[in-house]
């Protein structure tokens, strides 16, 4: 979302500056993923309202094909991967504390429904367990995991005590190419919200370690959020689920997921 930015198709969007606004319009209309964009103006404007430093929407709409628009102010900065680690770091501190500002969102918990954007679950157990089923079923079909494991975990999740009767909202991305920073490091916006969801915010570090391994920058990720309890069952179920996601993930864009797998298996 830098000012250098020329047209750009993504995953699953393009992206765009048009007189001095920055513009986001799906590349096809979605059936599994719809409405992700109308997640992320909605997960925007409740961050906004906490004081969370998050680009400015300024509108959403459907065009005349049915598919999404949003459209943000510019933030003129570059992605954090352009700085130093120290300088990475310190800002994984601060964004840390900031997500600490989206607790007690909501009373329901998961992906936002399409129509009311509060969660589909009454509990956060039932979104956990829906999730891991969904793409631990795509890997036992395909013999990356065993059918026996899957079945212990459900277990595990549907019996497990989470201790949580109001919703966070939950980035699920956050990473060094989703803060954008100034070149003095005086100030920063946490970008790309659509994969947003309604949880426990603990969940997040758990997608980082995922992804990315627990290096330094989950390290001052860990410290923002207060350092908590890491050691934790409860922690250490959220890991794995999370990493059941990841190497889905991996495995529907080609991609090496051999260590994601040990790793699960391992912790």
């Amino acid at each position: 979302m830098s000012s250098g930015l020329k047209c750009r198709k993504g995953r699953i969007n393009n992206t765009r500056i048009v007189r001095g606004v920055f513009i986001k319009t799906a590349v096809r209309v979605e059936h599994s993923k719809r409405l992700r964009l109308k997640r992320e103006q909605w997960s925007l404007s409740i961050a906004k309202e906490r004081g969370v430093s998050v680009p400015k929407v300024i509108d959403y709409y459907l065009d005349r094909k049915g598919r999404e628009v949003l459209k943000l102010e510019v933030i003129r900065a570059r992605t954090l991967t352009a700085f130093p680690i120290e300088s990475q770091i310190e800002i994984m501190r601060k964004v840390g504390s900031e997500m600490l500002k989206l607790r007690s969102v909501s009373k329901k918990f998961g992906w936002p429904d399409l129509s009311t954007l509060e969660g589909e679950f009454d509990e956060w157990r039932l979104f956990l367990y829906k999730f891991t089923e969904r793409y631990s079923g795509r890997l036992v079909r395909r013999h990356i995991l065993q059918k026996d494991f899957v079945t212990y975990l459900l277990k595990r999740i549907s019996s497990f005590d989470f201790g949580i009767n109001e919703s966070d909202l939950i980035h699920r991305d956050i990473k060094l190419g989703n803060i954008l920073c100034t070149e003095g490091l005086t100030g920063y916006w946490i970008v790309d919200w659509e994969n947003s969801l309604l949880g426990d915010q603990l969940f997040d570090l758990a997608v980082y370690s995922a992804n990315y391994g627990q290096d330094r920058l989950w390290e001052g990720l860990v410290e923002g959020f207060g350092s908590p309890a890491l050691e934790s069952d409860k922690y250490k179920l959220y890991e794995k689920i999370a990493l059941i996601g990841t190497i889905d993930f991996y495995r529907k864009r080609g991609l090496d997921y051999s260590q994601k797998a040990k790793k699960l298996l391992r912790i």
